[in-house]
Parts: structure tokens; C-alpha cells; sequence
């Protein structure tokens, strides 16, 4: 026992003498400090370069297509909003509202890519009455369609045509099942 003991004693010892080391000075980082002249707050500001030039990207520029003031896109749902066809027009829609409050204007956005430039920015819906949250698809040979929350028990609104990108909008309501239809 008292040679463990003694063991024990031997190594505590040791330890706490082998923590005693001292701890070295930390050398200053800056010798000397040097006063500069600042320029003054009437002095331009030159750039040389532009600024954050890009160097390289294998993707177009963002082009805004559209405009709005209503900014519950969502409606935290994932609605096909945009549609690449296979001759390289596009179209796209979005929530459009721009009379804040209420938003009475409320409505689909829509423009349309010919393959050379997008359209004028649209300055009113597709629709004909207060809707949101459009989706959007091809319809038929050369056409499209979109359909839309009505908020009315009118149900679905969907908007088409024959020919994307040109000619007047056709319209028909789809009504929830009886009993359920305030579900569109």
C-alpha cells in the first residue's frame, strides 16, 4: 500500500511541476504605426474597372419579363408557372396585382418569348375577373392554357387559346364536386 502510494505521489508531482511551464511573450504584430491621408468626403472616388465584372458564365442575363406588386406568389403551393416549348418559345405567368390593399385588380401575369425577345410587359390579367396563383401548360397542337384560383363559387377559371402567344383568350370555369364546391 505505501508503495502505491508512493507511486501515486511520484506522478502528481510530476504532473503539477511539468505544468509550471512558462508561457512565452507574444511578440507585437505591428512595429510602428504610420499615419496615412484619408480622402476627404469631397474628394470622386475613381473606378478604374467595372465593378464585379463577370469573368465567364454559360447562362443569359436575368431579363424581367413582367411586373407586381402582390407578393404571395406561392399561396405555399408549386404551380407550373413557366413553360419551355420544344421550338424554344416560352411562356410564363405569375400573380399580378398592382393596386396594393385589396389588389381588386388581382389576376394572371403573362408574357410569351417568340424565340427572339419576350413581349411587352402585359398591363393588365388574362382574366376578366379577380383570380391568383395561376398554373400554366401547352394546350393541344399550338396552344396554351392556364387555370386559376377564382376565390367564388365559380371554381377554377382556365384561360386558352389555339395559337401561344397570339389571338384573343378563351375562357370556361370548372365548379367543384357538388356538396364540395368551394374546394377550386
Amino acid at each position: 500500500m505505501k508503495k502505491i502510494f508512493s507511486l501515486f505521489l511520484t506522478i502528481v508531482f510530476a504532473l503539477a511541476v511539468h505544468a509550471q511551464v512558462n508561457q512565452l511573450k507574444p511578440q507585437p504584430r505591428l512595429s510602428k504605426i504610420t499615419e496615412k491621408a484619408v480622402v476627404g468626403n469631397n474628394d470622386p472616388i475613381v473606378f478604374t474597372t467595372e465593378i464585379n465584372p463577370t469573368t465567364a458564365s454559360d447562362r443569359a442575363a436575368d431579363v424581367v419579363i413582367g411586373e407586381t406588386w402582390y407578393d404571395l406568389q406561392s399561396n405555399s403551393s408549386m404551380s407550373q408557372r413557366f413553360w419551355v416549348f420544344d421550338d424554344g418559345t416560352m411562356g410564363a405567368t405569375w400573380t399580378r396585382g398592382m393596386n396594393a390593399t385589396a389588389y381588386a385588380d388581382r389576376g394572371t401575369g403573362y408574357n410569351y418569348y417568340d424565340g427572339t425577345s419576350w413581349s411587352p410587359w402585359p398591363t393588365e390579367r388574362v382574366e376578366d375577373v379577380r383570380t391568383g396563383w395561376p398554373s400554366y401548360a401547352p394546350y393541344g397542337v399550338n396552344g396554351e392554357i392556364i387555370c386559376s384560383h377564382t376565390f367564388t363559387d365559380a371554381g377554377l377559371v382556365f384561360s386558352w387559346r389555339e395559337n401561344k402567344g397570339e389571338g384573343d383568350w378563351n375562357y370556361f370555369n370548372f365548379v367543384g364536386p357538388t356538396g364540395h364546391e368551394g374546394i377550386a
